[in-house]
Protein backbone atom coordinates (compact mmCIF):
# COMPACT_ATOMS: atom_id res chain seq x y z
CA UNK A 1 0.00 0.00 0.00
CA UNK A 2 1.03 3.65 -0.42
CA UNK A 3 2.00 5.29 2.86
CA UNK A 4 -0.72 7.57 4.20
CA UNK A 5 -3.51 5.91 2.18
CA UNK A 6 -5.81 3.00 2.96
CA UNK A 7 -5.23 -0.24 1.08
CA UNK A 8 -6.77 -0.27 -2.39
CA UNK A 9 -6.73 -4.08 -2.49
CA UNK A 10 -8.66 -4.12 0.82
CA UNK A 11 -11.35 -1.98 -0.80
CA UNK A 12 -11.53 -4.22 -3.85
CA UNK A 13 -11.84 -7.35 -1.70
CA UNK A 14 -14.65 -5.75 0.30
CA UNK A 15 -16.37 -4.72 -2.93
CA UNK A 16 -16.30 -8.29 -4.24
CA UNK A 17 -17.84 -9.54 -0.98
CA UNK A 18 -20.56 -6.91 -1.18
CA UNK A 19 -21.32 -7.65 -4.83
CA UNK A 20 -21.63 -11.33 -3.92
CA UNK A 21 -24.40 -10.46 -1.43
CA UNK A 22 -26.33 -8.54 -4.07
CA UNK A 23 -25.83 -10.65 -7.19
CA UNK A 24 -25.36 -14.31 -6.35
CA UNK A 25 -27.84 -16.91 -5.15
CA UNK A 26 -27.37 -19.08 -3.24
CA UNK A 27 -24.74 -17.21 -1.21
CA UNK A 28 -21.45 -18.97 -0.59
CA UNK A 29 -20.32 -16.42 1.99
CA UNK A 30 -23.07 -14.75 4.01
CA UNK A 31 -22.00 -11.26 5.08
CA UNK A 32 -24.99 -9.00 5.86
CA UNK A 33 -22.72 -6.03 6.64
CA UNK A 34 -20.63 -6.22 3.46
CA UNK A 35 -22.79 -3.69 1.62
CA UNK A 36 -23.47 -1.46 4.63
CA UNK A 37 -19.80 -0.87 5.51
CA UNK A 38 -19.21 0.47 1.98
CA UNK A 39 -22.33 2.66 1.94
CA UNK A 40 -20.48 5.89 2.90
CA UNK A 41 -18.52 5.59 -0.35
CA UNK A 42 -21.62 5.87 -2.52
CA UNK A 43 -23.71 3.42 -4.57
CA UNK A 44 -22.06 0.07 -5.17
CA UNK A 45 -21.22 -0.54 -8.83
CA UNK A 46 -22.41 -3.93 -10.05
CA UNK A 47 -20.66 -5.86 -12.83
CA UNK A 48 -22.76 -7.12 -15.73
CA UNK A 49 -21.93 -10.82 -15.26
CA UNK A 50 -20.49 -13.45 -12.94
CA UNK A 51 -16.90 -12.88 -11.91
CA UNK A 52 -14.27 -15.54 -11.11
CA UNK A 53 -12.55 -13.03 -8.82
CA UNK A 54 -15.80 -12.44 -6.92
CA UNK A 55 -16.14 -16.20 -6.58
CA UNK A 56 -12.60 -16.41 -5.17
CA UNK A 57 -13.34 -13.68 -2.60
CA UNK A 58 -16.49 -15.47 -1.47
CA UNK A 59 -14.84 -18.89 -1.31
CA UNK A 60 -11.79 -17.82 0.68
CA UNK A 61 -13.97 -15.93 3.18
CA UNK A 62 -16.21 -18.96 3.62
CA UNK A 63 -13.23 -21.32 3.91
CA UNK A 64 -11.60 -19.19 6.61
CA UNK A 65 -14.73 -18.90 8.72
CA UNK A 66 -15.53 -22.61 8.33
CA UNK A 67 -12.00 -23.34 9.55
CA UNK A 68 -12.52 -20.93 12.46
CA UNK A 69 -15.64 -22.85 13.49
CA UNK A 70 -13.66 -26.10 13.45
CA UNK A 71 -10.82 -24.51 15.41
CA UNK A 72 -13.26 -23.22 18.03
CA UNK A 73 -14.56 -26.75 18.51
CA UNK A 74 -10.94 -27.83 19.15
CA UNK A 75 -10.49 -25.19 21.85
CA UNK A 76 -9.18 -22.05 20.13
CA UNK A 77 -10.34 -19.10 22.23
CA UNK A 78 -9.00 -16.08 20.29
CA UNK A 79 -9.35 -14.95 16.68
CA UNK A 80 -6.66 -12.87 14.96
CA UNK A 81 -7.41 -11.38 11.53
CA UNK A 82 -4.14 -10.38 9.86
CA UNK A 83 -4.59 -7.72 7.21
CA UNK A 84 -8.19 -7.31 8.37
CA UNK A 85 -9.07 -4.59 5.85
CA UNK A 86 -12.85 -4.17 5.84
CA UNK A 87 -13.58 -7.61 7.30
CA UNK A 88 -16.91 -7.58 9.17
CA UNK A 89 -16.70 -10.75 11.28
CA UNK A 90 -16.45 -8.94 14.63
CA UNK A 91 -19.46 -6.76 13.79
CA UNK A 92 -21.58 -9.71 12.64
CA UNK A 93 -20.87 -11.68 15.84
CA UNK A 94 -21.40 -9.19 18.63
CA UNK A 95 -23.04 -11.54 21.14
CA UNK A 96 -22.33 -15.00 22.49
CA UNK A 97 -20.42 -17.23 20.07
CA UNK A 98 -22.23 -20.48 19.43
CA UNK A 99 -19.47 -22.91 20.45
CA UNK A 100 -18.91 -21.51 23.95
CA UNK A 101 -21.80 -19.23 24.83
CA UNK A 102 -19.35 -16.35 25.35
CA UNK A 103 -18.00 -13.64 23.08
CA UNK A 104 -14.92 -14.42 21.01
CA UNK A 105 -12.05 -11.92 21.37
CA UNK A 106 -11.12 -10.63 17.90
CA UNK A 107 -7.82 -8.89 17.15
CA UNK A 108 -7.86 -6.98 13.86
CA UNK A 109 -4.29 -6.46 12.65
CA UNK A 110 -3.59 -4.02 9.84
CA UNK A 111 -1.73 -0.88 8.84
CA UNK A 112 -2.72 2.15 10.95
CA UNK A 113 -3.92 4.10 7.89
CA UNK A 114 -6.23 1.30 6.79
CA UNK A 115 -7.60 0.91 10.32
CA UNK A 116 -8.35 4.63 10.64
CA UNK A 117 -10.17 4.53 7.28
CA UNK A 118 -12.18 1.46 8.31
CA UNK A 119 -13.24 2.96 11.63
CA UNK A 120 -14.36 6.11 9.84
CA UNK A 121 -16.51 4.01 7.48
CA UNK A 122 -17.97 2.10 10.45
CA UNK A 123 -18.99 5.35 12.14
CA UNK A 124 -20.51 6.79 8.97
CA UNK A 125 -22.40 3.54 8.27
CA UNK A 126 -23.76 3.37 11.82
CA UNK A 127 -22.02 0.06 12.61
CA UNK A 128 -21.03 -0.13 16.27
CA UNK A 129 -17.60 -1.33 17.35
CA UNK A 130 -18.25 -4.26 19.71
CA UNK A 131 -16.25 -4.56 22.94
CA UNK A 132 -14.60 -7.83 21.91
CA UNK A 133 -12.71 -6.28 18.96
CA UNK A 134 -9.20 -4.87 19.43
CA UNK A 135 -7.38 -2.96 16.70
CA UNK A 136 -3.67 -3.76 16.43
CA UNK A 137 -1.67 -1.47 14.15
CA UNK A 138 1.14 -3.37 12.40
CA UNK A 139 3.08 -2.72 9.20
CA UNK A 140 4.25 -6.23 8.26
CA UNK A 141 7.12 -4.85 6.19
CA UNK A 142 8.70 -3.07 9.18
CA UNK A 143 7.20 -4.45 12.41
CA UNK A 144 7.12 -7.81 14.16
CA UNK A 145 3.64 -9.16 14.85
CA UNK A 146 4.03 -10.75 18.28
CA UNK A 147 5.13 -7.75 20.39
CA UNK A 148 2.22 -5.67 19.07
CA UNK A 149 -0.28 -8.48 19.71
CA UNK A 150 0.93 -8.93 23.28
CA UNK A 151 0.73 -5.20 23.93
CA UNK A 152 -2.88 -5.29 22.71
CA UNK A 153 -3.89 -7.94 25.25
CA UNK A 154 -3.50 -11.15 23.26
CA UNK A 155 -3.10 -14.11 25.62
CA UNK A 156 -0.12 -16.27 24.56
CA UNK A 157 -1.13 -19.10 26.90
CA UNK A 158 -4.45 -19.56 25.07
CA UNK A 159 -4.69 -21.17 21.59
CA UNK A 160 -5.81 -18.90 18.76
CA UNK A 161 -6.97 -19.08 15.18
CA UNK A 162 -5.32 -16.75 12.65
CA UNK A 163 -6.69 -15.81 9.23
CA UNK A 164 -4.46 -14.02 6.72
CA UNK A 165 -6.27 -13.38 3.45
CA UNK A 166 -5.10 -11.30 0.52
CA UNK A 167 -1.82 -10.25 2.13
CA UNK A 168 1.03 -12.70 1.51
CA UNK A 169 1.46 -11.90 -2.24
CA UNK A 170 2.49 -8.34 -1.32
CA UNK A 171 5.13 -9.31 1.27
CA UNK A 172 8.69 -10.52 0.87
CA UNK A 173 9.06 -14.26 1.40
CA UNK A 174 11.11 -13.79 4.56
CA UNK A 175 8.32 -11.69 6.13
CA UNK A 176 5.74 -14.37 5.30
CA UNK A 177 7.63 -17.23 6.94
CA UNK A 178 8.81 -15.16 9.90
CA UNK A 179 5.20 -14.28 10.63
CA UNK A 180 3.97 -17.88 10.29
CA UNK A 181 6.80 -19.12 12.54
CA UNK A 182 5.95 -16.47 15.12
CA UNK A 183 2.32 -17.62 15.14
CA UNK A 184 3.38 -21.25 15.64
CA UNK A 185 5.80 -20.20 18.39
CA UNK A 186 3.10 -18.40 20.38
CA UNK A 187 1.20 -21.59 21.22
CA UNK A 188 1.51 -25.20 19.95
CA UNK A 189 -2.26 -25.40 19.26
CA UNK A 190 -2.48 -22.25 17.15
CA UNK A 191 -4.00 -22.63 13.68
CA UNK A 192 -3.72 -20.46 10.56
CA UNK A 193 -5.48 -20.04 7.22
CA UNK A 194 -3.78 -18.03 4.48
CA UNK A 195 -3.96 -17.74 0.72
CA UNK A 196 -1.10 -17.39 -1.74
CA UNK A 197 -0.37 -17.07 -5.43
CA UNK A 198 1.27 -19.98 -7.23
CA UNK A 199 4.57 -19.38 -9.01
CA UNK A 200 4.30 -19.27 -12.78
CA UNK A 201 6.36 -22.38 -13.61
CA UNK A 202 4.05 -25.24 -14.50
CA UNK A 203 0.96 -23.09 -15.02
CA UNK A 204 -0.96 -23.03 -18.29
CA UNK A 205 -0.45 -20.12 -20.65
CA UNK A 206 -3.86 -18.74 -19.65
CA UNK A 207 -2.93 -18.78 -15.98
CA UNK A 208 0.46 -17.21 -16.73
CA UNK A 209 -1.34 -14.46 -18.64
CA UNK A 210 -3.71 -13.92 -15.70
CA UNK A 211 -0.64 -13.66 -13.47
CA UNK A 212 0.84 -10.96 -15.68
CA UNK A 213 -2.40 -8.97 -15.70
CA UNK A 214 -2.72 -9.14 -11.90
CA UNK A 215 0.93 -8.19 -11.47
CA UNK A 216 0.56 -5.17 -13.75
CA UNK A 217 -2.67 -4.05 -12.13
CA UNK A 218 -1.61 -4.21 -8.46
CA UNK A 219 1.74 -2.57 -9.26
CA UNK A 220 -0.20 0.40 -10.64
CA UNK A 221 -2.05 0.55 -7.31
CA UNK A 222 1.24 0.77 -5.43
CA UNK A 223 1.02 -2.80 -4.08
CA UNK A 224 3.41 -4.90 -6.23
CA UNK A 225 3.52 -8.69 -6.06
CA UNK A 226 6.50 -10.04 -4.12
CA UNK A 227 5.71 -13.57 -2.92
CA UNK A 228 4.84 -16.49 -5.19
CA UNK A 229 5.33 -20.12 -4.23
CA UNK A 230 4.80 -23.73 -5.25
CA UNK A 231 2.52 -25.99 -3.16
CA UNK A 232 5.34 -28.43 -2.20
CA UNK A 233 7.39 -25.52 -0.84
CA UNK A 234 4.42 -24.26 1.17
CA UNK A 235 3.89 -27.67 2.75
CA UNK A 236 7.61 -28.19 3.44
CA UNK A 237 7.92 -24.84 5.19
CA UNK A 238 4.79 -25.32 7.27
CA UNK A 239 5.91 -28.77 8.40
CA UNK A 240 9.39 -27.43 9.17
CA UNK A 241 7.83 -24.73 11.32
CA UNK A 242 5.89 -27.38 13.23
CA UNK A 243 2.41 -27.69 11.73
CA UNK A 244 1.43 -31.35 11.48
CA UNK A 245 -1.73 -31.05 9.36
CA UNK A 246 -1.72 -28.99 6.17
CA UNK A 247 -4.80 -28.72 3.92
CA UNK A 248 -3.85 -26.87 0.72
CA UNK A 249 -6.77 -26.36 -1.68
CA UNK A 250 -6.53 -25.22 -5.29
CA UNK A 251 -9.29 -23.49 -7.22
CA UNK A 252 -10.88 -26.67 -8.65
CA UNK A 253 -11.14 -28.08 -5.10
CA UNK A 254 -12.83 -24.89 -3.89
CA UNK A 255 -15.20 -25.04 -6.86
CA UNK A 256 -16.14 -28.58 -5.84
CA UNK A 257 -16.72 -27.47 -2.25
CA UNK A 258 -18.72 -24.30 -2.85
CA UNK A 259 -19.82 -23.89 -6.47
CA UNK A 260 -20.93 -27.32 -7.57
CA UNK A 261 -24.05 -27.43 -9.79
CA UNK A 262 -24.83 -23.72 -9.45
CA UNK A 263 -27.47 -22.50 -11.93
CA UNK A 264 -25.66 -19.15 -12.32
CA UNK A 265 -22.34 -20.90 -13.17
CA UNK A 266 -20.40 -18.79 -10.67
CA UNK A 267 -16.96 -20.39 -10.36
CA UNK A 268 -13.31 -19.61 -9.73
CA UNK A 269 -11.22 -19.75 -12.90
CA UNK A 270 -7.69 -21.06 -13.36
CA UNK A 271 -5.20 -22.33 -10.80
CA UNK A 272 -3.16 -19.27 -9.87
CA UNK A 273 -4.30 -19.02 -6.24
CA UNK A 274 -4.59 -21.50 -3.36
CA UNK A 275 -5.68 -21.43 0.27
CA UNK A 276 -4.07 -23.29 3.17
CA UNK A 277 -5.24 -24.37 6.62
CA UNK A 278 -2.33 -25.40 8.87
CA UNK A 279 -2.85 -26.85 12.36
CA UNK A 280 -1.20 -29.16 14.92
Amino acid sequence: MIQGRPSTTALRAATYRAQHQMLDQPLVFVDPLAVKILSPLGPLKLPPRTSPVRAWAAARGRFAEDALDAARSRGCTQYVILGAGLDTFAYRHTGAYRHTGSSLPVFEVDHADTQAWKRSLLRQAGIAEPPQVTYVAVDFTHQALVPELLRAGFLPNEPAFFSWLGVTPYLHESAVWETVAAIRGLHPRNEIVFDYLVERAGLSWRSRLAHRIIEWYVARLGEPLRFLSAPPAIRTNLERIGFATVDDLDCPALNECYFRNRPDRLRIAGRIARIVHARP
